[in-house]
């Protein structure tokens, strides 16, 4: 590592989480990094996070926002719009860092050059159950010798199954200047849009292949609980991606045929039939060489 740490500004949105806050903040303060900012987001919470706060962390400086609910992106968005580090960072408020997550995710940076990059994590599940979500070395986005991913590889795909997760980003600020902030319009994949548009924007994005963050299931998170279709939320992520890369090539109307067929299987699957039916026309509409398949499809439904 280099003698002068580079400020790491690290973003804390925060939903009813104050019960979680002070172990994530802890897990924080115990890096092995030095140089950083706590950038605290509480997003309309009503269970005293503030209070939990100031109790826990009085001789530390750590800088509070407060704003009505607006969801994840915009709480986001007021971190990085608030932060003056060189890097940004952003940890969950029921989430966990092991003490070399910023050391050893800013070195991986600066060695490979990459202008931002994410991590394998350790996901616990609600029933306790611990396992390592990671991208495999033989998947289609990752460069395994380059450690670079490619998430819009020879078209769209099927990028929402891609296990690039928020709170083992490291990111150049600059990276937000070049491919804007959260779409503060999803209710959810308002993350994966960003990544993509980092791509998009010609950003290089590096994997690290080591679990440094534990992802802890919480159910009054700031998406749990909530009644929001994942399905139609990232659907309009990819058509937005399918709009800016162009529709009217050929291999980005297929690969976004692909996708829509992929959600009306789902859709199908959950026997939610209506909505089956509309992204299988969708399908075929992109991709006219499918309406034999779904004439298939159409008489099971």
């Amino acid at each position: 590592m280099t003698n002068i740490q580079k400020l790491v500004s690290v973003i804390i949105p925060s939903y009813n989480c104050g019960k979680f806050i002070t172990r994530g903040v802890e897990s924080v303060l115990k890096q092995t990094y030095r140089n950083f900012e706590i950038l605290v987001i509480d997003d309309g919470s009503i269970d005293k996070t503030k209070d939990i706060l100031m109790k826990n962390f009085e001789s530390v400086i750590i800088k509070y926002f407060y704003q009505i609910n607006k969801g994840p992106a915009a709480a986001r968005n007021v971190g990085i719009s608030s932060s003056f580090g060189k890097y940004i960072a952003f940890l969950d408020a029921d989430d966990l860092w092991l003490e070399n997550k910023l050391e050893n995710s800013i070195n991986f940076m600066e060695s490979n050059n990459f202008d931002w990059m994410c991590t394998s994590m350790v996901k616990i599940s609600e029933n306790g159950e611990k396992f390592v979500k990671r991208i495999d070395d033989e998947s289609w986005v990752l460069n395994s010798k380059t450690k670079e991913i490619k998430q819009l590889k020879n078209g769209l795909f099927f990028f929402s199954s891609i296990p690039v997760h928020t709170p083992t980003i490291v990111v150049r600020k600059k990276c937000f200047e070049l491919a804007g902030i959260f779409d503060e319009s999803f209710l959810i994949g308002e993350d994966t849009d960003l990544w993509l548009r980092f791509e998009e924007a010609g950003l290089r994005g590096g994997y690290l292949d080591e679990p440094l963050t534990i992802y802890n299931y919480n159910g009054n998170s700031l998406t749990k609980g909530k009644k929001i279709d994942g399905l139609h939320e990232h659907s309009k992520v990819a058509k937005k991606h399918a709009l800016i890369l162009g529709l009217n090539q050929p291999l980005i109307r297929q690969s976004y045929s692909e996708f829509l067929w992929a959600v009306a299987d789902r859709y199908y699957s959950d026997k939610k039939y209506l909505r089956a039916f509309k992204y299988l026309i969708l399908s075929v509409y992109f991709d006219i060489s499918r309406v034999k398949k779904a004439m298939r499809r159409l008489c099971k439904l």
